[in-house]
């Protein structure tokens, strides 16, 4: 049975809108992404400073010093 040429129409609208709302959602989920890589190479540098003071300070304990004391 053949559709109407309004019954294509409305299948075609239908269509595009479910196009574009995967393209919203693509587009969101890429900037979501981004945005996370953002923050979690944040707290990565965060960490590598971190691990490189405490590394230090276990570098002075073993050496038989007192640990370096932190101003505030």
């Amino acid at each position: 049975m053949a559709l109407t040429k309004s019954e294509v129409e409305a299948k075609l609208a239908a269509l595009e809108d479910r196009i574009s709302l995967l393209f919203q959602a693509t587009d969101s989920l890429e900037w979501r992404l981004e945005h996370g890589l953002e923050i979690w190479e944040g707290c990565a540098v965060e960490l590598q400073v971190a691990l490189a003071g405490v590394q230090k300070q276990i570098g002075r304990l073993r050496k038989g010093g007192p640990p370096a004391r932190r101003e505030q």
